[in-house]
């Protein structure tokens, strides 16, 4: 066989191998990045703790990314899980679960499997997605009540393109 005819086959294994290992190797600050935040909040972040460590919690790899800026507190959680059953069992133990006072949560479809947003008082607000075997949590803090109108129709775009990249 000749080269020209194996070339686009071991091209195409080599995109497929580099594929499946950057998704391997995903971790919450690959989900968000500094300018995407940035825009969210109409301000530059001050402070961004990018963290590639990957940690074992409760039956899950986890990893976490934190913007801060002022008033505000973003929080990225990405838990991935042995397989796709044992994340969706950890989904629905969540959905399920009692919410906290104040707390109000509203099923949301095109993100992912399953997703929901979540809102307590004016100040807490997030998304929680199921894509898969893995679980994307977002948190954002609010320490001025103003600010939150609007969040989850601003927030959205940004969840949309994270969840693009699991």
């Amino acid at each position: 066989m000749k080269f020209s005819k194996i070339y686009p086959l071991v091209t195409g294994l080599l995109l497929i191998s580099q594929s499946a290992f950057a998704a391997t190797d995903l971790v919450a600050c690959d989900l968000f990045d500094e300018p995407t935040v940035s825009s969210f909040i109409g301000a530059k972040i001050k402070q961004h703790h990018v963290n590639r460590q990957k940690e074992t919690y409760a039956g899950a790899t986890s990893s976490t990314c934190i913007f801060f800026y002022d008033r505000y507190t973003i929080r990225v959680y990405l838990y991935e899980y042995a397989s796709s059953p044992e994340a969706a069992k950890v989904y629905a133990d969540g959905v399920q679960s009692k919410p906290i006072p104040g707390e109000t949560r509203t099923t949301e479809s095109g993100l992912g499997d399953k997703a929901f947003w979540y809102r307590i008082d004016m100040e807490q607000f997030g998304y929680t997605v199921l894509k898969g075997n893995r679980l994307v949590a977002v948190k954002m803090d609010f320490k001025d009540r103003n600010t939150g109108a609007g969040v989850k129709e601003r927030s959205r775009p940004m969840m949309q393109a994270a969840v693009r990249k699991i």
